[in-house]
């Protein structure tokens, strides 16, 4: 029988396999139906590249999670939790599909807020939701029983606000999905040591796919995730930081959860706090975004990337510290550490094609 660091191991290798296999494939497909984000005064890539790398994620993570559950994990099928986890599911593939619409047809801001505050709130109608607070971080007995309308309002605000969070994110080569891994990684230990390996397996599947969309998206990037990528990685991110556990009626703790993915959220609410004070609409793109400011202030691109990473590890490692304990902010920084090997590799092999062009 496989231990656990077994089963994590082939599903990483399933998910690295599937999504480096189907990159190529997907780009071109991709420019077949012309699904091409193009530069202009706002986005800092310098040339037109497909858009569509988000399928050859998702392939990724479900190809690794499918050959697993049939080889050697029909044990955890029967567990509750494996429930929670499609429903969860279900709204990752609605969150994917608005996605993919925007990539093909540009479809309206608003439409697409509207489709993800429905997704959001049929998960709670199912189940799957916020439904009580948990700050004993300020008083041990300080908890909150939240009623169905609080339950909805407060997940739909969470799940909406962290994806677009990443959404937005994704405006440099390597900043979502590298963030993503970051983020995922500290998933997989918190998941592990709770005891929820279903999660766990699923956070190994999401770093084993963005590990290989990274290998394609680094600069000079070959492919972009687009909408469907962003939304997804944003809806499973934001769901990985209410499910952590193994309860579908959690005692969300938000400090945590905001502490784990300060960069992102802090750099939207500035955003659209900025916009707001400029008479401008919260949907209407603009470069006030960290990186943008970052390679304002004179940072060229890499050091911009190297240092949001570095932001996003000392806020997830203050919350694994405060929250979890000095063993798990160890075993985090080992993970860390292996991801950083992976990125001075890809900064390596990437400087040597820049200086042949």
């Amino acid at each position: 029988m496989l231990t656990i660091s077994a089963k994590c191991i082939f599903i990483f290798l399933i998910a690295t396999t599937t999504t480096f296999l189907a990159n190529p494939f997907v780009n071109r497909i991709g420019l077949k139906l012309n699904i091409i984000d193009k530069p202009n005064h706002r986005k800092i890539h310098e040339k037109a590249i497909v858009r569509f790398g988000g399928v050859s994620i998702l392939l990724g993570f479900i190809t690794s999670l499918i050959i697993f559950f049939i080889s050697f994990g029909s044990d955890y099928l029967i567990q509750a939790e494996f429930l929670i986890f499609t429903k969860v599911l279900c709204g990752a593939f609605v969150f994917f599909i608005v996605g993919i619409l925007d990539d093909l047809f540009q479809i309206s801001p608003f439409i697409r807020l509207f489709l993800q505050v429905i997704t959001s709130l049929l998960l709670v109608i199912n189940g799957i939701g916020i439904f009580n607070l948990d700050i004993s971080f300020i008083n041990e007995k300080f908890y909150f029983e939240l009623n169905s309308s609080f339950a909805f309002l407060i997940t739909t605000l969470w799940i909406v606000g962290v994806t677009n969070s990443i959404n937005w994110l994704d405006g440099l080569d390597g900043l979502s999905s590298g963030f993503s891994i970051i983020f995922t990684i500290a998933i997989l230990m918190i998941s592990i040591s709770l005891g929820n390996f279903i999660f766990a397996f699923s956070a190994v599947a999401i770093i084993g796919s963005c590990t290989s969309y990274l290998f394609y998206n680094f600069r000079p990037a070959k492919i972009m995730m687009g909408d469907s990528g962003s939304y997804f990685l944003g809806y499973t991110l934001a769901t990985f930081s209410i499910f952590y556990d193994s309860s579908s009626s959690i005692n969300f703790n938000p400090f945590l959860s905001l502490l784990i993915l300060l960069v992102p959220i802090a750099d939207m609410t500035y955003v659209i706090l900025r916009r707001i004070l400029n008479s401008s609409s919260p949907f209407f793109p603009d470069r006030n975004h960290i990186h943008h400011r970052l390679l304002n202030y004179g940072f060229d691109k890499d050091k911009t990337l190297l240092s949001i990473y570095g932001l996003s590890i000392i806020s997830i490692s203050l919350a694994i510290i405060i929250f979890f304990s000095i063993n798990l902010f160890i075993n985090y920084m080992i993970g860390c550490f292996l991801f950083f090997v992976f990125i001075k590799f890809m900064f390596y092999k990437n400087s040597h094609i820049i200086s042949k062009n």
